[in-house]
């Protein structure tokens, strides 16, 4: 009965490509995903930066960052851009879903991952938008890869955007402000933590602390979109 309901709704109101709004019943239509700003080699074999030539840690991330690794699926601009604001902005969870089986190949860049985790909202922000896009990508994240999905982190506190602040102003902004709450559940792990977009890396850098504090073995990021610059 529900199938054929679901059949019923998907022939009056067809589901559109978030991107282009092309019919056919594709989140991301194949054209879209095609055209997605991805990633690819060279790299910065660390942040995983796109770089000329493949070097061992760039300037970017030599001396900072407390991750192992990090890779993310592509540039936060064109179609990728798009997806990830519908996520945050338009209820479109289930771009969630079509984020997570594009950037489970990534997996393979990272060792020995015991557990997926996610970057935290601020209880606000998620009492606004009724969900946490990171942690719908982390979740999802789980089924193709076969890796189990935690919950570690809590916001201790409100802090403001990030939006618009300067990369010192995003450290001090996020500076104390996350606290694991399973501890037992990450000590002598290697986690995966997952988020949307890695802009500086502050709040990523952040989580991370605290993740290490509370005896992580290892950290590596996962994001579905970069700020590329130069």
């Amino acid at each position: 009965m529900k199938g054929a309901l679901n059949s019923l709704l998907e022939a009056i109101y067809p589901t559109r490509c978030t991107i282009c709004g092309a019919g056919g019943g594709d989140i991301i239509c194949s054209s879209c995903k095609a055209a997605l700003p991805l990633i690819t080699s060279p790299i910065c074999s660390r942040c995983g930066k796109p770089t000329g030539t493949k070097v061992t840690s760039c300037l970017d991330c030599r001396d900072r960052f407390k991750f192992e690794r990090a890779r993310s699926l592509g540039s936060f601009e064109g179609g990728l851009k798009e997806a990830v604001y519908a996520l945050k902005y338009k209820n479109a969870r289930t771009i969630a879903r079509e984020l997570a089986v594009l950037a489970a190949p990534l997996i393979e860049d990272f060792n020995a991952i015991d557990t997926i985790t996610f970057v935290p909202l601020s209880n606000k922000k998620r009492s606004e938008r009724g969900y946490n896009q990171a942690e719908l990508i982390a979740k999802e994240l789980s089924s193709p890869t076969g890796l189990p999905f935690t919950n570690t982190l809590r916001r201790t506190k409100e802090e403001f955007d990030q939006v618009g602040l300067t990369p010192a102003e995003r450290r001090r902004n996020v500076k104390g402000v996350f606290e694991v709450s399973f501890i037992e559940a990450i000590e002598g792990k290697n986690l995966l933590l997952v988020d949307d977009v890695f802009t500086t890396g502050a709040t990523a850098d952040e989580c991370i602390r605290s993740l290490l504090k509370a005896k992580a073995k290892k950290v590596d990021l996962l994001t579905m979109a970069r700020v590329v610059k130069g």
